[in-house]
This record gives structure tokens, sequence and C-alpha cells, in this order.
């Protein structure tokens, strides 16, 4: 199957912040701070262009996700995938999930699949791959539905969008901190196995954090956002995260975690939220650590879309 010549389709997908404390791997929520688009257009063969992105579609998570769906389709190699990195690199917003997220939002409509969600999450997962080793589907999913996302594998990938009751904010401290291949090396430092007790205990904090946004008790949010498995496995790349989550829970932040697999820090807010003392504290941090970083806030975003109808290039 091949378009017709000319046409191109742009789609755009959201940064997003997974895990949120105690949900490794199954929760995750779409934000409106950064952006990635990806065009599909009608090419000779098959490649990939953008600044600053991998051309060998095996290294790159667009590329990965698009062949696996062009091939099991049947579909033509003839296009040409072009990236516009929004999502900034490494520093736990999904970046990668989002690239992946928007090539498969916008060969879907290239090619007038007519997909489900959820099958653009398992296909786009497989980009993920190409950064970490592994296709985990958090990111992609909250990037492709919006929104808050639980993924469950219970005889198939399904995500399903949690309600928020309650109107939050989030500010995201960004530190410049980057680290080569980040995400698979953060995924090699979690235990490879943990206590019945601790276990015990993560379902519960999971329980309460999805509890906590369906209902809007914040509270509930508060004792969810915590995490005694991975968090702590991964200490050593985010050192001031326990002394700007203290901070920041003192100013009101409804729950702080960190974003992904760092370096970043996601602090939930709400109407009683100090937000001033608590930007003030997170650069007065950042400055005691030695590094530079900046705060941005952000909201809900939606999922992936594409711009406009298909148009000629």
């Amino acid at each position: 199957m091949q378009q017709s010549p000319g046409v191109k389709v742009t789609a755009s997908a959201p940064c997003s912040s997974a895990n949120l404390g105690s949900g490794f791997d199954n929760l995750a929520i779409a934000l409106d701070a950064f952006h990635d688009r990806i065009t599909v257009v009608d090419h000779d063969g098959f490649s990939i262009i953008g600044d600053g992105v991998p051309s060998d579609p095996e290294r790159n998570t667009a590329g990965l996700a698009a062949l696996k769906l062009i091939d099991d389709f049947d579909l033509s190699r003839d296009l040409e995938i072009r990236i516009e990195k929004g999502v900034p690199k490494g520093l736990g917003l999904g970046s990668s999930g989002a690239s992946a997220a928007a090539a498969v939002k916008a060969l879907d409509e290239y090619f007038d699949l007519g997909l489900s969600q959820d099958e653009m999450i398992s296909y786009a997962m497989i980009g993920e791959i190409a950064s970490s080793g592994s296709p985990h589907p958090d990111n992609v999913s909250a990037s492709i539905s919006g929104g808050l996302v639980l993924v469950t594998r219970d005889g198939g990938l399904r995500a399903s969008k949690i309600n928020i009751s309650g109107d939050y904010r989030f500010l995201i401290a960004i530190p410049d901190v980057i680290t080569e291949n980040k995400t698979r090396a953060a995924r090699q430092m979690l235990p490879p196995s943990i206590s019945l007790e601790s276990y015990s205990r993560s379902i519960g904090r999971v329980a309460s954090l999805i509890a906590g946004f369906m209902s809007g008790n914040r509270d509930l949010i508060r004792a969810g956002m915590n995490d005694d498995v991975v968090e702590p496995s991964r200490i050593s790349l985010f050192p001031y995260y326990h002394k700007m989550k203290r901070m920041a829970l003192a100013n009101e932040a409804v729950g702080v975690a960190v974003s992904g697999a760092g370096p970043s820090i996601l602090m939930v807010c709400d109407d009683m939220t100090e937000v001033s003392p608590i930007i003030e504290g997170t650069h007065a941090i950042f400055a005691e650590y030695g590094i530079s970083g900046r705060i941005i806030e952000a909201k809900v975003s939606g999922g992936a879309y594409v711009e406009g109808s298909p148009v000629s290039d």
C-alpha cells in the first residue's frame, strides 16, 4: 500500500512523565510542556532526517516503530520520516516515546490504517527498544492517549485512561545534566528482586495514587507518589532529589516524584500549593549541588494528533 505521490502527514505527540513514584512501568501522564512533530512524505526509499537524531532506523525510536508497522502491514518503505524534536532528550520526559508515538500516529493517517489506540501503543513501544533496550509502553501510552494512563498486560496490552478529579498543575525541575544512554543505564540499576513486604507496600501505594487522582484526594495522591524500590536504586543519578522533595512538600505540593528515569523531578500542585517558594527553593537546591537548571510549569495534555488533513507537499 502506498499513499498518493506528494502527500504528507504531520503528527504531534506530547512529552510525558512516567512512574509517578510507585507506578513503575504502569503509570504515566501526558504533559503539555514539550511536543515532538513527525512528518511522513513519499520518498525514493526509506530515510529518516532531523537535527541531532540517528538516521539509522534501528537506533531511532521513530524509525524502529515505523519499520515494524510497515513490515507487519506489508506497506511500502518508500517514504521519508522527518523528525522535529521538541521534547528534550535524556531528562526523563519521554522524549524517545514522543517520537515513536508521533511516528505511529502519522503513519496510521498516512496509510489510512484505522489503528486503535492500543494497537498504536503496541507499535510505538517497539521503538523504545532503540532507546532503552526494552519495549516499555508507559511513556508512549500517555503520549498517544493523553491524560493519566494505566498500562495493564493481562492477556495483551491495554492502556486505560484514568479520570482526574481536580485541577492540577505541574512543576518540572529540569537540571542541566545529560547522561549518555541514561534510560538503558537506569533500568540496569534496578534490583533483580524485591521482598514480599516491598511488593505489598508498592501495590498499596499505586492503588492510593490512582484513587487519589480519581477522587481528588490530595492525601491519597501524596501517599501514592512514594517509592522505596525503583527511586532508591537510582538515587546516585539525582542526589538533590530528597532535599527537593522535602522542600516542595513543605510548601504544600500535592506530591513529588522522579520523572521517569530522571533526572527531572515532577511536582504536582493544586490551589493549596505555594508555587513561588518552590520555584525559588528549586533554584537554590540546584545551586547547592553545583548544577544549573530550570523549572517549568505544565498542565495535563491531550494525546497525539494529526495536524490538519493530509496535504500536498
